[in-house]
């Protein structure tokens, strides 16, 4: 009810039922090559910033990708979150394993991530997730190497 979502929220509140403005998301991407490129060390953080301010989502996910040749790789990491909301942070947690193959210039990836995250409306509850991820890429569009 709105009363629960105006606790939850802030004073602002959100009314169920009425509109509701999407976050401003902010991401960065580190790629540290080892092993002359078949292995790689990836620092990815991500930052969703909730309407007027309600609340904040860090998420850090640090992973490690290897390739197997030039055409497979396999990869694994961690999904580090803190929902700072309401004046204190909720913290939430994750692992994430994918693949990628690869034939002429597409890349086809897909990962599969399980993780318990805060909710926005209320940061004490926790949801269960799994998500499953595809997609196809085509390398080399502006440039032949």
């Amino acid at each position: 009810d709105e009363s629960y979502a105006r606790l939850a929220l802030g004073s602002s509140g959100i009314t169920i039922g009425g509109s509701y403005r999407a976050p401003v998301l902010a991401e960065a991407t580190l790629i540290q090559p080892l092993s002359g490129g078949r292995a790689f060390l990836v620092g990815k953080l991500l930052s969703r910033f909730y309407d007027r301010g309600t609340a904040t989502l860090i998420q850090f996910i640090p992973a490690g990708e290897y390739w197997l040749g030039e055409r497979a790789a396999f990869r694994a990491g961690l999904d580090l979150q803190a929902l700072r909301a309401e004046g204190a942070s909720h913290p939430g947690l994750g692992g994430v394993v994918g693949a990628a193959l690869r034939a002429g210039r597409f890349d086809l990836d897909w990962n599969l991530e399980y993780r318990t995250r805060p909710a926005l409306v209320d940061p004490t509850q926790r949801f269960r997730e799994i998500l499953v991820s595809v997609s196809l890429a085509y390398r080399g569009l502006l440039s032949r190497d």
